[in-house]
């Protein structure tokens, strides 16, 4: 694993960390308490009202979307799980219009 350096953002929520969320293209790490809602989750990410984005854990064979709360309550399981288990953070990433294109 390289030495990168890690950007981390602050999060609306003042609660103590108990889950990571990191974006490869950005190099950005978000911090997030386990009550953290989508809404703020979002917010902090800078996700746009129409945005899709691509989440995934570890153990996880492809990455699953989070757009809607029901699909955020599953990322939040996943990435506490995760942190149960010693594991950094999940990994997210905007969805690009290539995601959605059928060959």
């Amino acid at each position: 694993m390289r030495n990168a350096k890690v950007k981390t953002q602050p999060t609306t929520n003042t609660n103590s960390v108990s889950w990571r969320a990191h974006e490869k293209k950005s190099e950005q790490t978000w911090g997030f308490s386990a009550d953290t809602t989508f809404g703020q989750f979002w917010s902090d990410i800078g996700a746009a009202k129409d945005d899709i984005w691509w989440y995934q854990g570890i153990g996880m064979n492809q990455e699953a979307v989070i757009s809607v709360e029901d699909e955020f309550n599953k990322l939040v399981q996943v990435a506490l799980s995760g942190q149960e288990n010693g594991l950094g953070y999940i990994y997210i990433r905007r969805g690009l219009d290539a995601d959605f294109i059928s060959s």
